[in-house]
């Protein structure tokens, strides 16, 4: 992708939501997996949001139950990647976020973060195919 260098300097700001997350609230013991969903919105374009479940295992839609959501929710992709989301395909999208959450869970800040205790964690837009993280 031509943009997967750049996106790869700026993942810093999304690994700084993630900890700022970790920092502030902690999901109950039962939420057993995290989703990371896309947003689209008109005004703002790209946003990445997290949530927790404590259904996974039990439902096979588990990822549209919200039983954790933190208060810092939501993360302006577009507004710190400007250069990378102003004019992608969703599909790129897709991918360079799906690289951002991978290169999180690779990293050391992930063992630290009370969603690597999770049994699953995914990613997709909001009306997408799920894409299995762990």
């Amino acid at each position: 992708m031509k943009m997967f260098n750049l996106f790869k300097k700026k993942k810093d700001s999304v690994f700084s939501w993630l900890k700022r997350i970790n920092k502030a609230e902690q999901p109950q013991a039962e939420i057993n997996s995290f989703h990371f969903g896309i947003l689209e919105f008109e005004d703002t374009g790209y946003s990445l949001y997290l949530t927790g479940s404590s259904k996974y295992g039990k439902d096979e839609e588990w990822y549209c139950f919200s039983d954790f959501t933190p208060k810092e929710k939501y993360f302006n992709l577009k507004e710190q990647f400007e250069k990378v989301y102003s004019s992608e395909e969703w599909k790129d999208v897709l991918y360079n976020t799906e690289f951002l959450i991978r290169e999180f869970v690779a990293s050391p800040e992930f063992k630290k973060h009370f969603i690597s205790k999770a049994e699953a964690i995914t990613l997709a837009f909001d009306d997408g195919d799920l894409v299995r993280i762990i």
